[in-house]
């Protein structure tokens, strides 16, 4: 008599995800076939249910068959089995819990007889690895997995799988079925990257269907077009196809190991997913909202929240993983890691698949990317509402800042044909004084020692130069020479200056918000200023209308004022602002803007970004005053050929300083 049966051998993740009646609809589903061979068999010594889903009495059960195994012959043994109706036969577990676990190798001896007098033998497995269990996957000729969609069952799947890989048992063998698949579900591609074995299928939840065949004791297949039935029929094919293998794939000798799949990217991306799904289901509307995001964040549960998730998924670097999963999920993703790093100063990401970084003033292509656009998307708009912003595709682009001060760029799609554009100006957490400045390079020590007898005389100063040239820098430096106690206030549209003294007040310009309602603007501000006895005001930068009302304050006796100006070289700047007042005050005459603007400021600085990356200041430059209708300017220190360079001439100014002052001034020999 030839060996011609293959053993299926249907396991579970934990209970309840529905083995038991998949092994049975399974069964059913090829005993359909004339003259097609099936057993199915239920092993459980804890009990089982097989017969309780057939309307049956639990006969006969397999420990009465394991009695005289070993002296069984294989028709012996076919002829106890129960024939159902519907065409396979049965042998169950005993309804009450036995004491003793099968002797070893009894089972095994029982699945190779029914072997000789069936096609297909279906074993519904018991829910623990025991030798017992163990034994029956290593005869299966494929092991059908169950496991359900959710994060607990894929867990203690992605743990089993992790075991039957240490005990050697090949991956090639295991087929998982997903039960319950739901549309509240994790998506299919999902599951797919996140199981490290084939996916045999996914079988719907439809309760009313199972329920109906448990009342009538008749399995699914046999008795409804469902989905579930239309799915067990796609992998009958599968099945059959698997059962043509001459020999089972073999468990490896003891203490072997085979290779369990290396965690991917994918499977990373999935499990992510799975956490973050998990995380979500357990917020409130109002924190889904952001309301209480903050607060949930900060409670140290979340993090060992995401470390128990994460877990359960068998990770060699569970700890890197689920510090990556919180920060995707409430911070800034992919990004964490350069808003971290103090060498980076700028981040530009192009979409999902560029991220370029700012490092010492040149810019380098990462190998960071997002996913997807839509990941992107979320990102800006948690930041955006964190602020009270909103960005859509009707309001396409956002100026915001992060809790650090780091301004933020946000481009959307129709606007932005690259997909979505984030760009994060860093906010430097380093404080540079004029000292560290001279040491990199971006001036001489004549020219520090100049400006500070400059800021200390109270003159208005203002500091030119192009996009990220170092003018908030550049500021920030020179505002540590201000008397710690005058009273300083300072005007911003993103709150970035870092000032060394104690009295500073620091003013941020709001933009409107979704109704359109509620802006602040910097000429707002600049305004207010002036009515709380400040004994300097610096603007962050000066870009719109408020530069007529800055330079009337500082025609007014607010002296000693900062600025910077976005400006390609020094006589730039004194066009670009009398733009700036014309746009504000049209009817003003043009050589009463220019007037004020020779009154008013004293000296520009101007700062330039040379193709090294490096940061310098090129130019001190003295407002002289007015001489047929034009502004007359006269340069001070220059860049030249590599060196700082004082061109000897004395500020016109000079005669307004104090002796002292001017004894210091003097003594710098320009």
């Amino acid at each position: 008599m030839a060996v011609n049966g293959k053993v299926f051998a249907v396991f579970g993740s934990k209970g309840g995800v529905g083995k038991t009646t998949i092994a049975l609809n399974l069964a059913a589903l090829l005993a359909r076939k004339k003259g097609r061979k099936v057993a199915l068999l239920e092993i459980n010594s804890i009990g089982g249910n097989l017969a309780a889903h057939l309307g049956l009495d639990a006969k006969p059960d397999f420990y009465s068959l394991l009695q005289e195994i070993q002296q069984a012959q294989p028709e012996t043994v076919a002829k106890k089995l129960l024939a159902h109706r519907i065409g396979f036969k049965l042998l169950f577990s005993p309804t009450m819990p036995q004491l003793e676990e099968p002797a070893d190798g009894k089972i095994e001896r029982l699945l190779h007889l029914l072997t000789y007098t069936n096609d297909f033998i279906f074993v519904d497995c018991p829910q623990n690895l025991s030798p017992c269990t163990l034994g029956i996957l290593d005869l299966a000729q494929c092991i059908i997995f169950v496991t359900t969609a959710d994060i607990v069952s894929l867990q203690s799947a992605s743990g089993v799988l992790a075991t039957l890989a240490g005990e050697g048992f090949p991956m090639s063998k295991i087929k998982v079925l997903v039960n319950k698949f739901s549309n509240l579900s994790p998506p299919k591609e999902h599951l797919v990257k996140l199981l490290p074995v084939e996916v045999l299928g996914f079988l719907p939840d439809e309760p009313a269907p199972i329920a109906a065949a448990m009342n009538s004791g008749i399995p699914v297949v046999s008795n409804n077009r469902c989905g579930i039935t239309r799915a067990l029929e796609k992998m009958e094919k599968e099945i059959l196809l698997f059962a043509q293998h001459k020999s089972p794939p073999s468990r490896l000798w003891p203490g072997q190991k085979t290779d369990y799949p290396a965690v991917s990217k994918e499977k990373w991306l999935a499990i992510k997913e799975m956490v973050q799904r998990k995380l979500l289901d357990d917020l409130s509307d109002q924190q889904i909202a952001g309301e209480k995001i903050e607060d949930y964040t900060a409670n140290p549960q979340l993090a060992q929240k995401v470390k128990r998730l994460v877990a359960g998924f068998n990770l060699s670097d569970g700890a890197d993983f689920s510090k990556q999963i919180t920060s995707h999920l409430f911070g800034m993703g992919p990004l964490d890691r350069f808003l971290e790093d103090d060498t980076v100063s700028e981040i530009m990401v192009n979409g999902p698949g560029c991220v370029y970084v700012e490092r010492e003033g040149k810019i380098q292509q990462t190998d960071c990317t997002f996913n997807d656009a839509e990941e992107i998307v979320r990102l800006i708009q948690r930041i955006a509402s964190k602020l009270g912003r909103r960005i859509d595709e009707s309001s396409p682009m956002v100026d915001a800042r992060l809790a650090d001060g780091s301004r933020v760029n946000a481009v959307l799609p129709p606007v932005s044909l690259s997909g979505p554009l984030l760009t994060i100006r860093k906010f430097s957490r380093q404080r540079f004084s004029m000292e560290q400045l001279v040491e990199m390079g971006t001036l001489s020590q004549q020219m520090m020692d100049f400006l500070k007898i400059c800021v200390k005389a109270r003159c208005n100063i203002i500091v030119a130069g192009g996009a990220s040239s170092g003018k908030t820098t550049t500021l920030g430096a020179l505002s540590a020479f201000i008397d710690p106690s005058e009273r300083i206030i300072t005007i911003e549209d993103a709150a970035e200056l870092k000032l060394h003294q104690s009295h500073v007040i620091s003013l941020e310009a709001r933009p409107p918000n979704v109704e359109g309602k509620g802006e602040i603007t910097i000429r707002q501000l600049l305004r207010n200023a002036l009515r709380m006895r400040p004994d300097r005001i610096i603007v962050g930068e000066v870009r719109g209308d408020e530069a007529i009302d800055m330079i009337q304050a500082l025609n007014t006796g607010h002296n000693g004022s900062l600025s910077t100006v976005h400006a390609n070289s020094p006589r730039e700047l004194l066009t670009r602002l009398e733009g700036m007042m014309l746009i504000a005050s049209p009817s003003l005459p043009l050589l009463s803007v220019r007037e004020q603007l020779a009154a008013a400021i004293d000296l520009i600085i101007y700062q330039k970004r040379f193709p090294d990356g490096k940061r310098r200041i090129t130019k001190l430059t003295e407002v002289i005053g007015m001489e047929n209708r034009q502004i007359q300017l006269q340069d001070l220190f220059e860049y030249r050929k590599g060196e700082f360079v004082s061109l000897g001439q004395l500020p016109k100014f000079a005669a307004e300083l104090s002796p002292k002052d001017n004894e210091q001034l003097k003594s710098l020999a320009i």
